[in-house]
C-alpha cells in the first residue's frame, strides 16, 4: 500500500510541478487556464480516494473524495477571482466537514498545551487581519472566522488524537494526519496574512506547498490510520533507481546543473521525501527523515533562484536538524576527539569563508555559520555512532558507516557551493558540488532505511 502511495504522490506532485510551471511560479492569478492546472492534483487525489483509497472502506472513500472534491472547487473558485476567497472558504469548509467525520467519533483527550498555542496564534491572527476589517466587512469575515474554526478544530482534534494516542487507530496514521492538518492550518495562515499585506516572502509559493502537502498526508495519514499490518514497500533498490533516474533527468537538462531550472533541481529531494514515506522505518523517523528531504528541496529551489540570498540557507539548517533528529535516539554518546576535530573543521570554515562577510553582511554571515555547524553536528554524530554505537547489528553498523559518507558528502557539498557563491564562481565548481549534494542525500537515505 505504501507504494501505490509512493506512486500516487509522485504522479501528484509532477501535477503540482506541471501547475507551478504553467502558471509561472504559481504567479498567473485569476484566468482559466490557472484554476484549471491548479485543480489537477487535487482531481488525481480524488479520483485515487474514490476508485481505491489504499484500503479504506468503500464509505470512507466516498467521504474522502467529497473532502478532496469540495477542496477543488475552493481551489477553482479561489484561482478564478481576487474576491473569490469567501466562497471558496464555504466549499473549503464543507470538505473539511467531510474529513472530520472520519476520524471525530474515536475517543479524544485535548492536548492542552497545543490549544494554549492556537489559541495564543488566533489571537495574533485576529488582531492582525480580522479586527482591522471588521467595520467594513462584518459579514464575510463572520464566514471566514467560522471557516478558520472549523479547520482549527480539524487541526486540534488530529493533532490531540496523535500526542495522547488513540487506542483504535494506527499510530502512524495518526502522525501523518496530524501533520497534513497542522500544514494546511500554516497555509490558510499566510493566506490571510498575505492578502492583507503582512506577508511578503514568496507568498503563493508558501501558501500552495504547504496546501497540496496537506492534502495528500491527510489522505494518506487517513488511509493509515485504518491500517493494522504493514503492506508492500518499494525496495532500497527500487529508490535509488527512482531518486537516482530523477537526479540524471535534471543534470541533463540542466546541462550538468550549470543552468538553474527550479523546479527540476528540487524535484529529486522531493522524489526522495516520497520514497521515504514508502519504507518501514518506525513513523517518527520517517517522517523526519521525509521532512528534512523536503525541506532540502526548498531549500535548493531558493538557491537556484538566488544564489547568495539567505533563506535557502535557513531551509538547509531546518532540513539538518530534521535529520538529525531522525537519528539522535540511537546516539548513545559522542566522541571527544571527533568534538574536537570538529571544532576546528567549523573555525577553518568560518576563517576561509565568512569572516569577511561578517563585517560587510553580518547577518547572512551569522547564518551561513549556523548552516555549517549544523552540518559538523551530523558529522560529529555520525562519526560517533561508528566508533561507538550500536556494535552488535550489522545492518546497524553499516548503516553508520553509509551515514558517515553522506554526512561528509552533504558537508563538502555545502562548503564548494558557498566558495562557488561567495568566492571563485566557476561552471565546474558548481557541477561537481551538485553532483556531491545529490549523492550524499541518497547515502543518508539508504542510512535510515538501513537502521530503522
Amino acid at each position: 500500500m505504501r507504494s501505490q502511495f509512493s506512486s500516487i504522490g509522485l504522479a501528484y506532485f509532477l501535477l503540482v510541478a506541471n501547475f507551478y510551471y504553467q502558471s509561472n511560479g504559481f504567479n498567473d492569478h485569476y484566468t482559466l487556464s490557472y484554476s484549471f492546472w491548479k485543480i489537477t492534483p487535487i482531481i488525481l487525489l480524488t479520483a485515487f480516494a474514490y476508485l481505491n483509497g489504499g484500503g479504506l472502506g468503500k464509505e470512507q472513500r466516498k467521504t474522502m473524495a467529497a473532502g478532496l472534491f469540495f477542496g477543488g472547487v475552493g481551489d477553482w473558485i479561489i484561482g478564478m477571482r481576487h474576491d473569490g476567497i469567501i466562497m471558496g472558504a464555504l466549499a473549503f469548509g464543507i470538505g473539511h466537514l467531510f474529513y472530520l467525520s472520519l476520524y471525530r467519533n474515536h475517543l479524544t483527550r485535548i492536548h492542552s498545551k497545543f490549544l494554549l498555542g492556537m489559541l495564543a496564534w488566533g489571537l495574533v491572527i485576529g488582531q492582525l487581519c480580522f479586527v482591522p476589517m471588521l467595520a467594513d466587512h462584518r459579514g464575510p469575515l463572520i464566514v471566514f472566522a467560522s471557516y478558520s474554526l472549523l479547520l482549527s478544530t480539524c487541526t486540534l482534534t488530529a493533532v490531540s488524537q496523535y500526542l495522547n494516542g488513540s487506542k483504535s487507530q494506527n499510530e502512524e496514521g495518526l502522525l501523518y494526519r496530524a501533520i497534513g492538518f497542522f500544514l494546511f492550518y500554516i497555509s490558510d495562515s499566510v493566506l490571510m496574512l498575505s492578502h492583507t499585506g503582512y506577508w511578503k516572502l514568496a507568498p503563493s509559493f508558501c501558501v500552495l506547498s504547504t496546501y497540496y502537502t496537506a492534502q495528500y498526508f491527510i489522505l494518506y495519514g487517513n488511509t493509515m490510520a485504518v491500517q493494522t499490518t504493514k503492506k508492500s514497500m518499494l525496495s532500497p533498490a527500487q529508490c535509488l533507481a527512482i531518486y537516482g533516474g530523477s537526479a540524471l533527468l535534471a543534470y541533463i537538462e540542466t546541462s550538468k546543473f550549470e543552468k538553474n531550472h527550479h523546479v527540476l533541481l528540487s524535484a529529486p529531494l522531493v522524489i526522495l521525501a516520497l520514497l521515504s514515506l514508502a519504507t518501514t522505518m518506525n513513523p517518527k523517523t520517517r517522517f523526519a527523515t521525509a521532512m528534512s528531504f523536503l525541506m532540502s528541496a526548498i531549500a535548493t529551489y531558493f538557491q537556484s533562484v538566488n544564489r547568495t540570498g539567505p533563506t535557502s540557507a535557513i531551509f538547509y539548517t531546518i532540513a539538518n536538524v530534521f535529520y538529525y533528529f531522525s537519528y539522535r535516539d540511537i546516539v548513545t554518546k559522542v566522541s571527544s576527539p571527533i568534538i574536537f576535530l570538529a571544532a576546528c573543521i567549523s573555525f577553518g570554515q568560518f576563517l576561509h569563508l565568512i569572516q569577511d562577510l561578517l563585517v560587510a553582511i553580518p547577518f547572512l554571515a551569522t547564518i551561513l555559520t549556523i548552516l555549517l555547524a549544523s552540518h559538523v553536528l551530523i558529522l560529529a554524530t555520525s562519526a560517533s555512532l561508528c566508533q561507538n554505537g550500536q556494535h552488535g547489528d550489522y545492518d546497524a553498523r553499516q548503516a553508520s558507516t553509509v551515514r558517515l559518507i553522506g554526512a561528509i558528502l552533504s558537508w563538502l557539498s555545502a562548503f564548494l557551493l558557498l566558495i562557488n557563491s561567495f568566492q571563485t564562481h566557476t561552471k565546474a565548481l558548481h557541477s561537481v558540488s551538485r553532483i556531491i549534494f545529490y549523492l550524499g542525500n541518497a547515502m543518508l537515505f539508504i542510512a535510515n532505511e538501513r537502521a530503522f
